[in-house]
């Protein structure tokens, strides 16, 4: 760390811990992955031999960054205690010096985790926590409050898909547990880990109530909402979260006094379970949002309408609504959660996979169709949309194939709510490049004062709020694909060139050997040939093609095969049929324009 500087760096143990801290909140680095793949797939996960350098290495050669530091802790006269023990643990080394499961997390504040819920959480499933959860580091020591949440977080992860490259403790998921094919009937039931209802059947009967982080996974994750108010009658939180919570005239007096992790936890499980008599709790979910979060300043407010947000993405019909009305609705949170944490980059993310989720169902269902004989209404929405010489003009216009103007009274309520859609699209999108504006904007003003920094420019160019990095510009560009917005795609494709062409990072990229992920475009590359490409003329392509030839960054213009080849990989027939769609509309219009110019 301080090898290049003059003077070692003088790091006490606050300093230590923090660096611990932020290493173990970063993805695994080479050493780390090539550990973590040669885990046994029993308990515990010894590390197996890959080849004949594995058997001359050193135990310290396999150890995570995180463990390294706290050896170089004490190494600088600072002793460990338990809290940095079960840091330990959660990053790859027992206190026996055995192998666990490096988890990705940041650690909790307040030196709260203790070794015993440290080793249940450095596990790859259910099972093997529930081993650790009956394995306490002393005879005789009775689980808390902290080993029950740590087995009830592990009791409620989602199962990893098998076909994802993924490491175990990469992400919050339960990876597959070893069939020991040898084991009796017997003994697979008593490895066999408890369900959420008999383990706080247990925790009860050990007379420990839920609260805390405990309370809020078991709220989050209940079957019904019966079973969430049943949580929270049970805890020292009482009837009066319950009447706060439950109540169908809610005040910002009474939902003030619930925490807003508690808070939160209570969304979670409005927005996945139905209340009674199968109601949605979408509209109570958010008339909860509205009323407790008022003029509230907390990082728990973005990720509260985060949820909601992403819960207005799923298809209108599972949500009792129209697409206007979803539209309107999405566009009405979003503007809330502006009001409440101004523009973030998270928020922008989430928007545009909202309208971008929204909007592919419609074309889908309009492109599938076509097979058939399309409606009227159908041909004008998707007129509207990607015909660049057509749109809809009003409110009360709907666009059809052929250039004639449908008007609503001709076609119904279905054309009325078309052309509401129609016209919130519209809206979504400028929405969308008004807010890529404001974080692109307010990023030079922060980098202005990195100037003085010694900052390297990867390094700034990743620190930075706004779509400059590959994932945020992918699906920017993306849902502008989807809402037609093709000259927009253009000036995003133009402004990431314009960013990234500087010489200090241009030169930096041509030194490595592979550009790190964050620099990599070649997936918004092919979205803008698969999508704009066909709508904005050669010249404009032309153009952009020579700029990008002249920044010297080394990015390849995608062919065919490279399309082909991202359209399979993510496995969404949808991209290429809006491929297919645009690919027609830019035909039918090159056609009109001939047509036009000869007469």
């Amino acid at each position: 760390m301080s090898a290049g500087l003059q003077q070692p760096l003088l790091v006490g143990r606050d300093g230590f811990r923090a660096i611990r801290d932020v290493l173990s909140g970063q993805p695994k680095n080479s050493t780390e992955m090539y550990s973590s793949a040669r885990h046994a797939p029993g308990w515990p996960p010894y590390l197996q031999p890959s080849h004949g350098m594995d058997e001359l290495a050193d135990p310290e050669d396999n150890w995570s960054r995180t463990v390294s530091a706290g050896m170089l802790m004490q190494e600088a006269g600072f002793a460990k205690d338990d809290f940095d023990d079960a840091v330990d643990i959660m990053q790859g080394m027992a206190l026996d010096g055995a192998p666990t499961i490096q988890q990705r997390s940041s650690l909790p504040t307040g030196r709260n985790i203790g070794i015993w819920d440290a080793s249940i959480n450095a596990t790859r499933n259910a099972q093997e926590a529930w081993e650790r959860f009956n394995s306490p580091p002393q005879e005789g020591m009775k689980p808390g409050p902290s080993e029950y949440a740590s087995m009830f977080r592990k009791l409620v992860l989602r199962e990893a898909e098998p076909d994802r490259w993924l490491l175990p403790g990469d992400k919050s998921l339960n990876f597959p547990a070893q069939n020991e094919a040898n084991l009796a009937e017997f003994e697979r039931a008593r490895v066999r880990p408890p369900s959420v209802s008999e383990l706080y059947q247990r925790m009860m009967l050990d007379g420990i109530a839920p609260q805390g982080t405990c309370l809020r996974i078991l709220v989050a994750n209940a079957d019904s909402m019966e079973t969430a108010v049943q949580y929270l009658r049970d805890s020292p939180e009482g009837s009066r979260a319950v009447r706060a919570l439950a109540s169908d005239m809610p005040d910002s007096q009474s939902l003030s006094m619930v925490s807003l992790s508690l808070f939160a936890a209570y969304i979670q499980v409005c927005l996945r379970v139905h209340g009674p008599r199968g109601k949605n709790q979408l509209a109570r979910a958010i008339r909860l949002a509205k009323t407790r979060l008022t003029k509230v300043h907390s990082r728990w407010v973005s990720f509260i309408w985060g949820l909601i947000l992403k819960d207005l993405s799923q298809h209108h019909k599972a949500l009792n609504m129209s697409l206007a009305e979803q539209l309107s609705m999405i566009l009405r949170v979003s503007e809330i959660m502006e009001e409440d944490s101004g523009v973030q980059l998270a928020t922008f993310t989430q928007f545009n996979k909202c309208i971008r989720k929204a909007t592919r169902r419609e074309v889908d269902r309009v492109f599938a169709g076509h097979a058939e004989r399309p409606s009227q209404t159908d041909v004008g929405f998707w007129q509207a949309l990607y015909y660049p010489c057509s749109g809809v003009k009003s409110e009360n216009a709907a666009q059809s194939r052929h250039g004639g103007t449908v008007d609503e009274t001709d076609v119904g309520e279905e054309g009325k709510l078309a052309a509401r859609s129609i016209h919130l699209l519209k809206q979504a999108g400028n929405k969308m490049k008004k807010t890529f504006q404001i974080l692109a904007e307010r990023e030079k003003d922060v980098q202005k004062y990195l100037e003085t920094c010694q900052v390297t420019p990867l390094e700034r160019l990743n620190s930075r709020r706004d779509a400059i990095r590959s994932d945020d510009a992918h699906e920017y560009m993306l849902t502008l694909g989807y809402l037609g917005e093709f000259a927009e795609m253009g000036r995003l494709l133009e402004w990431l060139m314009e960013e990234w062409a500087l010489s200090d990072v241009v030169s930096t990229l041509n030194e490595l050997d592979e550009a790190p992920p964050y620099a990599d475009f070649c997936e918004t590359l092919c979205v803008f040939r698969l999508v704009a490409e066909p709508m904005l003329g050669r010249k404009t392509v032309a153009l952009l093609t020579q700029k990008m030839a002249d920044s010297r960054l080394g990015w390849v213009w995608p062919d065919d095969e490279a399309i082909k080849a991202y359209a399979d990989l993510h496995g969404d027939e949808s991209i290429s049929m809006l491929g297919r769609l645009v690919q027609s509309a830019g035909v039918d219009a090159g056609v009109k324009q001939g047509a036009a110019s000869q007469t």
